[in-house]
Order: C-alpha cells, then structure tokens, then sequence
C-alpha cells in the first residue's frame, strides 16, 4: 500500500482531472467494445485485442472514480505549525 499525501490544491486538480477526463475514458471502452465486434469476411475478430482493452478500459474507469470518491471524501488535516 502506498500513502500520498497532497495538500488541498493539488487535491482539487487531481479530482477536476479525473472528473475532465471520465467521458474521454468512457468513449475510449466504448469504441474498443465497438471495434472487437467487427469480423473479417470468414469470421474472426477483425481486431483481436480490443475486447480486452475495452474490458482494460472499463476497469481503470472505475477506478478512477473510485480514487476520486476518496480523494474527496478525505479529510483535512489540521496544519501542525
């Protein structure tokens, strides 16, 4: 497990990041999950891998929101001086 500590600056573009970036991830699984539905003429998969990259896709999306539920829900602390 690793621990990051990042003052409420960074926490505030790391969450609008991750909040900027979820359709772009999104349309990303969408047009992989797409793409693996093609077939050449006898058949086969036209592009072989773009199943697992929308799976791959899918998953670090959910993630992502995961990681910022938390960066946002984390709480302050109190600055020590």
């Amino acid at each position: 497990m690793k621990i990051v500590k990042l003052d409420d600056g960074e926490a505030i573009v790391l969450s609008m990041f991750l909040t900027m970036t979820t359709r772009y991830r999104q349309e990303e699984a969408a047009a992989c999950r797409r793409l693996s539905e093609e077939r050449d003429a006898d058949g086969a998969p036209k592009f072989p891998k773009m199943a697992a990259n929308a799976a791959w896709w899918e998953r670090a999306d959910k993630m992502l929101e995961a990681i910022r539920d938390r960066v946002d829900a984390a709480p302050r602390e109190e600055a020590t001086e």
